[in-house]
């Protein structure tokens, strides 16, 4: 809330008189989302709001009960067109943004941003107002703008941190005030809905398994206790569809859960039905791959290691570059320079030599 008059709610409220649309185009259906960040945390949650129906469950679940009763949250949201990042790598809209109609006049809209972070930002406040900025710019610039009016703008702030979050909750928490201690003259404040995942209790993360399941995935990445109840909640979301995958994939490669871990919340559930047997074949068959793969990617480090090791002594000095090379090297190529290290001349030496036929 604002520190000042915690207005929040009252500050959407006045700008909701005539919402209209995004002013930007509309992807629908899912795997409608967008090309997903290098972050693995950030990749994980624009995977779980990728689905319409996902993001749907999750605005159903933790918008507060006057939004929920304002938005129609009955219709599948739209997505709009994925994020876009600037010159310098950093992203000028948010992780997903949703367009979504209004119970009591279907023709008008509001707009939803969602922001993922793991981490207390600080500036928060100020890259929501960014955020919005490109909606209303685009609203204006596709002559978008129902009575004349910019589109409402309902940000959303969802944290899975270890730290209690502590940034500022508006722009007014930021900003100096005007002459004689009035308050600034800022708008729009940047007032954002935050739910904390740490501080909600695991029946209240999604009344959708799927979306659940993701929640806590992301939970437990953010240093939530690994319980029986939030594995069960993880292992149930783990189905044969490509989130379900995926979500194997993110659980056994990025969080602190063993095989075991696995097994047991297998066992704790029904394995006599379909879904089931279809579950514990999937988690055996995709853990047992990543556990092979994971003994691949260790040998190919350690070759590599090895190479830049061995070509520091011979050669002195070794450009960045190099490394950046070996990274993507098959096992194949390190295993020709590592013998041709041997008996080359320089570091053009050892990456010209012939391929193994």
């Amino acid at each position: 809330m604002s520190r000042r008059n915690g207005k929040s709610a009252a500050t959407h409220k006045r700008a909701s008189r005539s919402p209209g649309g995004t002013g930007a185009s509309v992807r629908s259906g899912q795997g409608s989302g967008t090309a997903l960040p290098f972050r693995k945390h950030d990749a994980l949650f624009r995977q779980i709001i990728s689905d319409p129906g996902r993001a749907q469950a999750l605005l159903q679940d933790h918008l507060p009960p006057e939004y929920v009763g304002w938005l129609d949250l009955d219709r599948v949201p739209e997505q709009v067109e994925g994020s876009a990042i600037d010159g310098k790598g950093r992203a000028t809209q948010a992780d997903a943004i949703f367009r979504i109609r209004l119970r009591a006049d279907a023709e008008k809209w509001a707009v939803v941003e969602l922001e993922h972070k793991s981490y207390v930002d600080a500036r928060t406040p100020l890259q929501l107002v960014r955020y919005m900025a490109r909606v209303w710019l685009a609203a204006i610039d596709e002559g978008n703008l129902p009575a004349g009016r910019l589109p409402l703008v309902v940000p959303v702030v969802i944290f899975h941190g270890k730290r209690n979050w502590t940034a500022p909750r508006s722009t007014e928490d930021i900003v100096d005030t005007g002459p004689d201690g009035r308050d600034p003259f800022v708008c729009p404040a940047g007032d954002y809905i935050l739910v904390d995942l740490k501080a909600t209790s695991p029946v209240q993360w999604s009344r959708d398994p799927a979306t659940r399941a993701g929640i806590a995935a992301l939970a437990l990445a953010g240093g939530v206790a690994l319980s029986e109840e939030t594995m069960d909640i993880l292992v149930g979301g783990l189905v044969d569809t490509e989130f379900g995958r995926y979500l194997l994939n993110y659980t056994v490669r990025h969080l602190n859960v063993t095989q075991d871990d696995l097994n047991a919340a297998l066992q704790r559930q029904s394995t006599g039905t379909r879904e089931g047997m279809q579950r514990k074949a999937l988690v055996m068959t995709i853990a047992a791959t990543l556990h092979e793969e994971g003994r691949a990617e260790g040998r190919s480090e350690g070759k590599i290691e090895t190479l830049l090791r061995q070509a520091k002594l011979k050669f002195g000095t070794v450009p960045r570059s190099m490394a950046s090379r070996l990274r993507g090297a098959t096992n194949e190529d390190l295993d020709r320079w590592l013998d041709a290290l041997i008996t080359a001349d320089d570091l053009d030496a050892v990456f010209a030599s012939p391929s193994r036929r």
